[in-house]
């Protein structure tokens, strides 16, 4: 009976310590979220495009999407030391694929950290042509660049004749200047992935665009 007892005793202290042990915890995947495969259209339209919260109006009244061909034979003009110097270009003197920028000034808080962003990017993909374009004069393009050490990204200006804004919904009409935009542009000049900034004052995802060129350019 002893016997007995002792092993009773001893089994309900064994059931006690085993049912106080702590649940296991269940694996939880982490929400890593997938980068897109697709071409990527911004949100954005003619109607809800500002700067600092005031509609703007972009020429022509529509904005450039994936699928678009680019109007590449506006002149755009290359910043160099002096007025007598600068050379005219378009974006066909730039082969393969293209990152461009599209921004209001350099010489701004936001475009100057979106410029410096996409220098850095661009000193990892040396057969990708990196362009920021701007409505900035070319010697102050010239000046920024040199001051703040950009020096893989091609700076184009389309000051003289708005060509290349107008021609390709980039326009803002109200400020003569660019929207501002992040694009990815094909061999052919066709449009594959674009972001207008919604509000002009707000930055463009540069990770975004990187990741679409990593995994679509052929």
């Amino acid at each position: 009976m002893k016997k007995i007892t002792k092993m009773l005793l001893a089994m309900i202290i064994l059931f006690a310590l085993v049912a106080c042990q702590p649940a296991p915890k269940k694996e939880t995947k982490s929400a890593v979220s997938e980068v897109p495969t697709e071409p990527i259209v911004s949100p954005a339209t003619p109607a809800n495009l500002t700067v600092k919260g005031e509609a703007i109006i972009i020429a022509g009244n529509d904005l450039l999407k994936v699928g678009d061909k680019l109007s590449t034979d506006a002149i755009l003009t290359l910043p160099t030391a002096t007025f007598d110097s600068m050379k005219t270009q378009n974006l066909n003197d730039y082969s393969g694929w293209k990152v461009i920028t599209t921004v209001p000034s350099l010489d701004t808080p936001t475009c100057a950290i979106q410029t410096s962003d996409i220098d850095s990017a661009a000193a990892d993909y040396g057969d990708v042509n990196f362009l920021t374009i701007s409505a900035d004069l070319p010697f102050a393009q010239y000046r920024y660049c040199g001051a703040n050490d950009i020096e893989n990204v091609v700076v184009l200006s389309d000051f003289k004749t708005l060509d290349f804004a107008r021609d390709n919904h980039l326009l803002m009409e109200d400020y003569a200047l660019l929207a501002r935009t992040i694009m990815v542009v094909d061999e052919n000049n066709i449009v594959q992935y674009i972001e207008y900034a919604t509000e002009v004052n707000n930055p463009v995802s540069i990770t975004d665009a990187i990741h679409f060129l990593i995994q679509n350019k052929k």
